[in-house]
């Protein structure tokens, strides 16, 4: 039996996109197979679309609260003392003024460090040294060329003047 031939327009005039199968020329007559469905969408037009992410938590804000209960938020590198000099810590961006008549705290005491979330005091070669108190009552001296790791509920004493270290 010689082989039929079906032209391409056959096989197109056939197909209707309102209908679920299309009639194919076959040998005998026609057949019915599933019409194809929508071509999948090109790739750079799957590249253009965007998610909407989450809302992203908040990083955790630290704060100083001194003995009257004021308090100082911690938003970088924050010179401490009686009369702090932001030269006394390259890349300061705050001082903080600590009132006391008894001169215990010398003028630029210690140096708070905020780095990636993480907070840290620095001695800065004070003459009353600075004593990092943990939560669990550890008891860390200060040195002036390394700095100490602080958390939350931790206490740093500059001579005898206590900040209260507060994580929100």
């Amino acid at each position: 039996m010689p082989a039929a031939e079906v032209s391409p327009a056959a096989v197109v005039a056939s197909v209707d996109p309102n209908r679920s199968m299309i009639d194919v020329p076959t040998f005998g007559g026609a057949a019915a197979v599933p019409a194809p469905s929508a071509p999948p969408a090109p790739i750079d037009a799957l590249d253009d679309r965007t998610t909407v992410a989450p809302p992203r938590k908040p990083r955790a804000a630290w704060r100083l609260v001194l003995p009257d209960g004021s308090t100082h938020q911690v938003t970088g590198t924050t010179v401490i003392g009686r009369q702090p000099d932001s030269a006394a810590a390259p890349g300061a961006t705050a001082t903080l003024a600590i009132d006391d008549p008894d001169g215990l705290v010398s003028k630029s005491h210690a140096v708070i460090e905020l780095d990636r979330g993480r907070l840290a005091v620095r001695d800065l070669g004070s003459t009353n040294g600075v004593v990092a108190l943990a939560a669990d009552g550890r008891e860390v001296e200060v040195a002036s060329d390394s700095s100490t790791a602080l958390d939350d509920g931790f206490e740093v004493e500059l001579g005898s003047f206590v900040i209260k270290i507060e994580k929100s």
